[in-house]
């Protein structure tokens, strides 16, 4: 069973859960916010209530024992997941002791080497942001792709869950998906939302020290998987909705 320690600290939070770093057991924590404190929806006039929730929880935690099992892929060691006393879904893993790409060049990392001055000290720099993208591009052409294509399967999705790309879903809209099933094995492990939100970098060198959230993972075709070192480079796929719908048409069952 998780428990939020007195020192826990709020980290960040979106329209249906709250991420939580927990220093008494260092360990960081994804939690449903209870319906009373999300947001209102102008649509409905009800709490937003995103579709999946538990099962995106489920797909992770079964994603992270893959994928620690099976690859070399650097990601948080899964604690637990579930229900709480509250009732309320959660994900607990190990917490991973890095900056997140999309914040690397928020401050410099490395001002011995980059000769700042006192004045810049602190404030961001754009040499340490380009070396981040550059170590995650390397990594993942290099290291990331050929673990992920290493897993095949002849069936879409993850242990009977299928749950699309972020970029897939924005576009397409249906209330299930199914999965479908090949004579061969023709999908391969994807991530779903790689972008620079989802990857964990070393403070010291600014190298790829963990792959992040895998809520959308599982097996599809290769062409699923997109990524990118910028916001604007993980997000110029979301819009093409024509792409979108063609790829979806390939995991119709």
């Amino acid at each position: 069973m998780a428990v939020l320690h007195e020192d826990a600290q709020v980290v960040g939070a979106a329209d249906d859960k709250v991420y939580y770093f927990n220093f008494t057991t260092s360990t960081f924590m994804k939690r449903e916010k209870p319906l009373v404190e999300r947001v209102v929806s102008r649509m409905t006039g009800k709490p937003i209530e995103n579709p999946w929730s538990k099962e995106r929880f489920q797909n992770e935690a079964a994603a992270l024992q893959l994928l620690r099992s099976q690859t070399k892929i650097p990601v948080p060691g899964l604690r637990s997941w579930g229900e709480d006393s509250e009732g309320l879904l959660f994900l607990e893993t190990d917490l991973v002791p890095g900056v997140q790409l999309v914040r690397a060049g928020d401050e410099c990392r490395m001002p011995n080497l980059h000769s700042l001055n006192g004045e810049k000290i602190g404030k961001k720099c754009d040499q340490c942001a380009d070396l981040a993208q550059k170590n995650f591009n390397r990594f993942v052409e290099e290291k990331l792709l050929p673990e992920l294509r290493s897993l095949k399967s002849s069936t879409t999705g993850l242990n009977g869950l299928v749950i699309p790309p972020t970029w897939i879903l924005g576009s397409v809209d249906r209330p299930s998906w199914e999965p479908k099933t090949s004579d061969k094995e023709e999908y391969v492990m994807t991530h779903g939302d790689l972008g620079p939100h989802n990857v964990m970098m070393s403070l010291e060198t600014l190298e790829v020290i963990s792959i992040i959230d895998w809520e959308y993972s599982g097996y599809f075709p290769p062409e699923f998987q997109k990524w990118g070192a910028t916001r604007e480079g993980h997000f110029a796929h979301f819009k093409d909705e024509d792409l979108a719908r063609e790829l979806a048409a390939t995991i119709a069952p």
